[in-house]
């Protein structure tokens, strides 16, 4: 029991410093006065019982950042909910080559210390400036992440 709790605490924490960094992102953004390029990624959450949601950025296969979300009362992230992350150009070396842009997301349930899951990396080029929708579904064989681009074809 105390074990889950000291993980719940950590998992906690992991998700307030990452409301921090958001948060500071935001303000240096206004301090500056000078719009800084971003790109955001939407996933729609089509599953059931998740709680929380992490994500992976990686640039040609490297991992060049991480976030996570969650419902702020602690509440499953009802079907449909729609989770918005906004990445910014100082998430990325200056050089980086945007098309490389992949990203692969980890649901979690309100109980378990590990992933439910992880999904496939989608993999597409990114404009800043750009929004790219990717739904989370889950089947038999565990959690997948489906651009909403494919859909369309």
């Amino acid at each position: 029991m105390k074990k889950s709790k000291k993980i719940m605490l950590i998992i906690g924490i992991v998700l307030l410093l990452g409301a921090a960094a958001i948060l500071a992102n935001h303000i240096l953004m206004k301090v500056s006065d000078k719009e800084v390029p971003s790109f955001k990624v939407e996933l729609v959450v089509d599953t059931k019982g998740t709680y929380k949601v992490f994500y992976s950025g990686y640039i040609n296969g490297i991992r060049s950042c991480s976030g996570a979300q969650a419902d702020l009362d602690g509440n499953e992230l009802e079907p449909g909910r729609v989770l918005e992350f906004e990445l910014t150009s100082y998430l990325f070396d200056a050089d980086a080559d945007l098309s490389k842009f992949s990203i692969d997301f980890s649901p979690f349930d309100n109980e378990s210390q590990y992933e439910l899951g992880r999904t496939n990396e989608v993999a597409f080029p990114v404009e800043y400036g750009q929004t790219y929708r990717i739904h989370l579904v889950q089947d038999e064989t565990g959690y997948h992440a489906i651009p909403e681009w494919m859909d369309a074809e």
